[in-house]
């Protein structure tokens, strides 16, 4: 499938203009056009070259793999229970609302612990802030935190129970703003402070809308807006 998503790129992308030989402005420009030219060619990979089945993955491997993605070991599904209801507090609520997410595993959640706060760049951290979250990954998520695309950082196995403990203890080390898909959780590249390709700052950018929004009742208001800051012709921040 990846093999015939690179011959209709190779056959239909802009390689007259080296600022839109990317795929993604080919995807943009074709949008089903192109879903529909890779389906078909995948077709015709099964159907027409020689030895296309080959290129299939047997189950078997698919199996060998998944084996390789087991969940921790003390993770079984539980009863499920009304997580709001386990602390009335206002800044719990919110944060319950904001920050943590569904579970494929009865009984257990996924919270971002949010790297966006102001005075600091969007994902910016320290070892020191890196030292904090590692035990509350080791105390709350079986020793496992993820970095997530959001430019904050995820504890994947967290029991429901636990919650307005993670809650407190999130709070005090200052990964609980309640902002996850927000205004205020942006997703910014380094731009001209760090890097040699940026034609502009983004960070000045950032800083600003923090300070400026830092009323949670008005980003409530605001609804959902999903904000990237890029700085050069990369996107590195889309």
């Amino acid at each position: 499938f990846i093999e015939a998503i690179v011959r209709v790129y190779n056959l239909a992308g802009r390689r007259d203009n080296l600022y839109k030989a990317r795929i993604k402005i080919l995807v943009k420009a074709e949008g089903q056009k192109f879903v529909d030219a890779v389906n078909a060619e995948f077709a015709a990979i099964l159907a027409d070259d020689a030895g296309g089945h080959e290129h299939l993955i047997p189950e078997a491997e698919l199996a060998r793999v998944k084996a390789g993605f087991v969940d921790p070991e003390g993770v079984t599904p539980a009863p499920a229970i009304d997580v709001a209801a386990l602390n009335a507090e206002p800044a719990y609520q919110r944060w319950v609302q904001r920050n943590v997410h569904g579970h494929r595993v009865s009984g257990h959640r996924a919270v971002t612990l949010s790297l966006k706060r102001v005075g600091i760049p969007p994902g910016d951290t320290t070892a020191d802030v890196m030292d904090t979250a590692a035990a509350l990954a080791d105390r709350f998520s079986h020793g496992e935190l993820r970095v997530s695309h959001r430019q904050n950082l995820v504890l994947p196995w967290v029991k429901e129970a636990d919650l307005p403990e993670l809650f407190q203890a999130a709070r005090a080390a200052g990964f609980a703003t309640p902002n996850a898909g927000r205004l205020t959780d942006q997703i910014a590249c380094p731009g001209g402070d760090y890097c040699a390709l940026a034609n502009a700052r983004s960070l000045p950018i950032a800083a600003d809308i923090a300070e400026r929004y830092q009323d949670l009742d008005e980003l409530e208001d605001l609804g959902d807006i999903d904000l990237h800051i890029s700085c050069c012709i990369n996107s590195c921040g889309h």
